[in-house]
């Protein structure tokens, strides 16, 4: 089970939404202000756990000086076409 948690969290977002849209279509009395809040609990635990999924382990103390030049060059073009903005 915590395969799934970790691999599809948007997937169980989805079946927590779609489970209490179902609910309240067959009478649970919730408002919609409760829906959201469950909804907004929901997405923030399952986007920490897609960040934990998706951010590099590497930090800058790992990277040497030859891979931190490459990855300066590298955004070299974004920052002169950020330089050439109105």
């Amino acid at each position: 089970m915590w395969n799934i948690w970790k691999s599809e969290p948007s997937m169980i977002l989805a079946v927590v939404s779609a489970g209490l849209a179902l609910g309240m279509g067959f009478g649970l009395n919730i408002s919609p202000e409760q829906m959201g809040l469950i909804m907004a609990f929901a997405a923030a635990i399952l986007g920490l756990i897609t960040r934990s999924q998706v951010t590099s382990p590497a930090s800058l103390q790992k990277l040497t000086p030859s891979t931190l030049s490459a990855a300066q060059e590298a955004t070299q073009p974004v920052k002169d076409v950020i330089k050439k903005l109105p």
